[in-house]
Parts: C-alpha cells; structure tokens; sequence
C-alpha cells in the first residue's frame, strides 16, 4: 500500500506522527547558554568565541554566544558570560585591596601635579591614580608621579 493510500485512508496519520515524534528527538541540541564550544564548562575559549562575535547579528534563537537572546552579540553578552565561567583563568575575582599612604586624605594643595604612594594587596596588579599609571613594586607599595588634581575633591 503506498504513503498516499495511508493518507488518504485516515492511516497515515499514525506514520506521520512517529516521524514528527522522532524528528523533535532527533533535533540537534544546543549547549548551554554561554558553551559556545559544548564541552560542557565556560571557560576562556568560549569567552573569546563571543568577543570575537561581537556586533554581529547572532546565528538564531538558540545562539550560545547572545546570553541575552536579543538576536545580536554584544560586548554584554561576554561579560555575563564572564560572570559565568567555571574556571579561575576567566573567572571574577575581588578587586585587589588599594590604600593611599600619601598624601593624607583631606589634604589640601596649592598646585598640581602631586606624587600619590600606597599600598596594594596585590603586587601584579595594575594601579592608575587619576589616570597616572603608578609603578608598583613587588612588596606591593606603589608611586605614581604627575598626577593632575582635578578642582574639588579627588578619589
């Protein structure tokens, strides 16, 4: 008996939803919002999938790269993303602990630029002060020499 005698006769039905159950089963299935790669963590080599991405339209609904799924990559999607990457080498860490030493806080100046010292829990880090890069040191004190005070207070 041919496909369109079952159809016709009411029969084909039964066939037809087998092949509509085995079709949604069988779809190809998208990993993990952010997984761009699927290998089922969020690592650096899926952050650098989605920046590489970034302002372009994504590939559809599913897009593992558009975390936001508002249909374009941004540079949002990969810091959402970063926030949840599951291994230390991209993963968020506290801010390192930052304490000017000098000048006192409060301290009132006739001129500018001025030499800002501290203290930084974290000799590798990278310290600006007023958009002065300082020089740190490896027992985590650190200097930046001209920096430009700005009128009123400064941070």
């Amino acid at each position: 008996m041919s496909v369109c005698r079952h159809l016709q006769s009411g029969l084909g039905r039964a066939p037809l939803l087998v092949l509509a159950i085995l079709t949604i089963l069988s779809a190809p299935t998208f990993g993990e919002v952010c997984d761009v790669d699927s290998d089922s963590d969020i690592d650096r080599l899926d952050l650098t999938a989605i920046f590489a991405a970034r302002n372009q339209p994504a590939s559809g609904v599913d897009d593992p790269r558009d975390e936001d799924a508002n249909g374009y990559i941004t540079v949002l999607d990969g810091r959402a993303c970063a926030l949840r990457c599951a291994l230390a080498q991209c993963a968020v860490v506290d801010p390192p602990a930052i304490e000017i030493t000098s000048p006192e806080g409060g301290t009132l100046f006739a001129g500018s630029p001025i030499v800002v010292s501290g203290t930084v829990d974290d000799e590798n880090a990278a310290v600006d002060v007023n958009g002065i890069a300082a020089t740190v040191n490896a027992d985590g004190t650190f200097v930046a020499t001209g920096v430009a005070l700005q009128e009123g207070e400064n941070a």
